[in-house]
């Protein structure tokens, strides 16, 4: 019931047309938690995937189930919601929630900044640091002058933009585009992380505390500390189960809140885990809340980040249970939580010291149709913290040369994916394991064989018809299971009482115990790949890429780092490979940045390198043969510059990944970028150095290599770069972490400086990343101001062919604009637009002559035009009819 924390390719080749069947669903509809709309009333059961083409107007870009309702994110991140209203599950508020006992359409949820958490005065007064308006901004304070981009970013800042959401069994979280976790619906065990135990009808912000770790602290109590300045929210995945939540950041840090009677949490309650009672505004005392219904770092998965150091993730993928929760960290594998059958990989007989055995009268599952399998009903099998699940492999289902250090080969997980008791996880590789109560076929083994008993406590390989297939995605349900194949097939099994896996043959089967092909029967010829897939409850959906609007330009990352080798750019320390008598035999050039990306190659040296160490370094060449086999020394260090290394073993972390951890840092800096943001106020100068690398920098932006390669430039005698009037930090710190990671984190309050930056920096990718964004939040109100700031910026003179004008998003906002005149032209913005603006408009033949506001617009220029406007024939290009 999680989200795969995927990027996916950018399709351009489908048609764009109204009745495009993007979102399909099928299975148990009686909470009408697949949002097919108000007259299909009757579908209590769709038996096969049904097309959502003519339910509802927005492309579908991520989805996710419930046990009776589902959320859904559109291409402008607005976030919508169907199925039972109880205990506010569907976030649409407290109306809908007592009047409406099902919401039968994916209606979207009102998310505005402005009235956002207003409503809680115990959370303003404890944590005033987290006020919404008050959060980390990237242009409030240190922002330039323009006024235009201030209207523009007001105009687009009035709603909040949703990237990644979760339904549990009747709560519901999402992620924003800034990194902010909202929670909403049930309650009653505190999964919400609120603090209290109220349920919530309409989405809150989650407040929690950011660590950092202290390595030369020698008690342990205290090396682990409370962040003392102030931070902003860098929340990454989250995933709600029955009644628990678990969330990361994405410095790695991972958060648990909810009921923790089975230590789904990843730790162990006390009697102390309580705080302070709590005093509402109207006097009422609370009772004292346990300590679990606020987020709780997991210490023992992952310690926080060093003090100043800079993490990226290393948490792949969180999936909860009913009463467990697993996760992928570095590529393995951590459980925790109820084991009874086997939900958490490990054979509930076997106890080595971790897993612990509980008595208590309730039974191991949230579920009643799961069964006990151990000898003793009253005992609880807990695994009450997270607990490394290694499977080990052979040649014939392992491609790379991952080990454990045991020289036994094992696996490397991306995804996770947890049912109600039961359990997947999909490898590098496209492999399928499974494990947990495989009563209805969830695990894909036959359950009826009288001759075979087959164990699924522990984790096995999900074959049949996976066999042959490389899987690019899981999903789990309550009782089955989903697979994605990289050739945009889905396949499904376990429990199919309400069509969940699709009607299998002339008789309905209301058991599939081994992988079963979907199909689309309905679906066009020419339809696009599958892009997600979801199954939750006994429901199940899966979209497929929506036609593409913005032709962007194909990343170069990959080829620019690997240039850097190629080109040798600012090579700074030698390779020696010397004989036994400690003769050179071989010399290679290399960068020390990437050098350090190795700890293999670190561990041959006593000691890393650093920026002020020797420029040599000399491995003998029999240590090195031993410690890589049968790779040679240009293929080890060729994987250095390269995202997907031939040995795996030898560098575990992508490239991107690695390289964000040396964003600002000192280690092999060998350039400093003085920043400069003035004040809008009083014009007050601030400075702020960041500590950069050439071999980086060149090969990613044209105008840093013409700067750092020539002789004459000061920059290149100082290795000073002087960025000045940058409109702030925080603007600039993104765009260097987009050259060294090619990820680029816009939201709401940077994309226009951002805008105006890669025009600056003459950045076209990231202006097609922007002119993207910036297309998905057009509306009403912002419309104009975007259309005059394309203008602007636009690189060439205004033309118009047979094609229409020569820019996407000028032509976008022109379309939108004609499409919507009648109030897009009762905006101020649109009033104020310029002449020249007003000119593009009226050569793209758009006429107000039909508007109701055409008078009043007029009346509003009447200072500047003598002419009667209504005389006027725009056709020809003579005269704005707006001016």
């Amino acid at each position: 019931m999680t989200l795969p924390n995927y990027q996916y390719p950018n399709p351009k080749s489908y048609n764009n047309n109204n009745n495009f069947d993007q979102h399909y669903v099928w299975g148990w509809n009686e909470g009408r938690q697949l949002g097919i709309g108000r007259y299909q009333n009757g579908m209590e059961i769709v038996k096969e995937p049904y097309s959502l083409g003519g339910s509802h107007s927005f492309d579908t870009k991520s989805i996710s189930i419930g046990m009776a309702h589902s959320l859904a994110i559109d291409s402008r991140g607005q976030i919508y919601s169907c199925g039972k209203t109880a205990y506010g599950r569907t976030g649409l508020g407290d109306n809908l929630s007592q009047h409406q006992q099902n919401i039968k359409e994916f209606t979207q949820i009102k998310l505005n900044k402005d009235n956002d958490n207003d409503d809680d005065d115990d959370d303003d007064n404890n944590n005033k640091n987290y006020n919404i308006n008050n959060s980390y901004s990237y242009s409030n304070s240190n922002n330039n002058n323009n006024k235009i981009n201030n209207k523009i970013n007001n105009s687009i800042n009035n709603y909040i933009k949703v990237n990644k959401i979760s339904c549990g069994s009747a709560h519901s979280a999402f992620i924003t585009e800034n990194f902010q976790l909202f929670t909403f619906g049930k309650n009653d065990q505190g999964q919400l992380g609120q603090g209290l135990i109220n349920e919530l009808h309409s989405p809150k912000r989650v407040i929690y505390i950011q660590y950092s770790f202290d390595p030369n602290e020698t008690d342990q109590s205290k090396a682990i500390t409370e962040k003392s300045t102030n931070y902003y929210d860098n929340v990454d995945l989250v995933a709600c189960g029955l009644n628990h939540t678990v969330f990361s950041l994405k410095d790695g840090c991972v958060y648990s809140m909810g009921s923790n009677k089975f230590s789904q949490l990843g730790y162990q309650s006390t009697v102390n885990d309580k705080v302070s009672p709590i005093v509402q505004t109207d006097g009422i005392v609370q009772p004292p809340p346990l300590l679990e219904h606020r987020p709780r770092l997991i210490e023992s998965l992952n310690l926080p980040p060093q003090h100043l150091e800079q993490r990226f993730t290393n948490i792949k993928s969180i999936s909860c249970g009913s009463n467990f929760t697993a996760c992928i960290k570095q590529g393995n594998l951590y459980t925790w939580g109820t084991n009874n059958l086997g939900q958490c990989g490990f054979n509930p007989k076997e106890n080595d010291g971790i897993i612990t055995t509980t008595s208590s009268s309730s039974s191991s599952s949230s579920s009643s149709n799961t069964t006990n399998n151990n000898d003793n009903n009253n005992n609880n099998i807990i695994i009450n913290k997270p607990k490394l699940l290694i499977i080990y492999g052979d040649k014939s289902t392992l491609s790379t040369d991952s080990n454990n250090g045991n020289g036994k080969r094992v696996f490397n997980f991306t995804q996770v994916s947890c049912g109600v008791d039961h359990c997947l996880a999909l490898t590098n590789n496209g492999q399928v394991f499974g494990w947990g109560d495989n009563k209805y076929g969830q695990i894909g083994q036959l359950t009826f064989s009288s001759v075979i008993k087959i164990d699924t406590t522990t984790p096995i390989r999900i074959g049949e018809s996976l066999t042959n297939e490389f899987i690019t995605q899981i999903s789990s349900g309550a009782y089955h299971s989903m697979a994605l194949t990289k050739s945009s097939i889905i396949y499904a099994w376990g429990l199919n009482d309400k069509c969940q896996i699709g009607e299998i043959g002339k008789n309905q089967q209301e058991i599939i115990q081994t992988p079963c092909r979907v199909r689309f029967t309905n679906s066009k010829e020419n339809s696009a790949p599958i892009l997600q897939i979801a199954a939750g409850g006994r429901s199940s959906m899966a979209i497929k890429y929506s036609p593409s609007k913005v032709d962007i330009r194909p990343s170069s990352y990959f080829d620019d780092i690997l240039r850097i080798l190629e080109n040798k750019s600012f090579q700074d320390f030698n390779l020696n490979i010397t004989d036994n008598e400690g003769k050179i035999k071989e010399m290679f050039k290399l960068n020390k940045i990437f050098w350090n990306r190795s700890l293999v190659l670190q561990s041959l040296k006593s000691k890393e390198l650093n920026s002020t160490s020797s420029t040599n370094v000399a491995i003998e060449k029999s240590e090195f043969i031993k410690t890589f086999n049968d790779y040679s020394i240009k293929e080890i260090i060729q994987d250095l510059y390269i995202d997907a290394p031939s040995n795996q073993s030898f560098i575990t972390t992508s490239i991107s990944e690695y390289l964000f951890s040396m964003i600002n840092q000192s280690s092999f800096s060998d350039v400093k970028i003085k920043v400069i943001c003035r004040d809008d106020q009083d014009s007050k100068e601030m400075v702020k150095i960041f500590n950069a690398h050439k071999c980086i920098l060149v090969n990613r932006s044209e105008k840093f290599k013409t700067l750092l390669e020539s002789n004459y430039f000061k920059e290149s005698i100082d290795s000073v770069i002087t960025i000045d009037d940058s409109p702030s930090f925080q603007v600039y710190e993104t765009f260097l972490t987009y050259l060294y990671t090619d990820v680029l984190n816009l939201n709401n309050e940077n994309v226009i400086d951002l805008f105006l930056l890669s025009h600056r920096e003459s950045q076209n990718r990231m202006k097609d990343l922007i002119e993207e964004y910036l297309f998905n939040s057009l509306d009403i109100d912002n419309v104009s101001n975007i259309f005059e700031l394309a203008l602007q910026l636009n690189d060439t003179d205004i033309s118009i062919d047979s094609k229409g004008i020569n820019n996407f998003l000028i032509g976008q906002c022109i379309f939108f604009i004609a499409k919507n005149l009648e109030q897009v032209s009762k905006t101020e913005s649109f009033i104020n637009l310029s002449d020249d603006s007003k000119i593009i408009l009226s050569s793209n033949s758009i006429n107000l002559n039909n508007s109701k506001s055409n008078k009043s617009l007029n009346n509003n220029n009447n200072n500047t035009n003598t002419n009667d406007d209504n005389d006027l024939n725009n056709g020809n290009g003579k005269k704005c009819i707006i001016c």
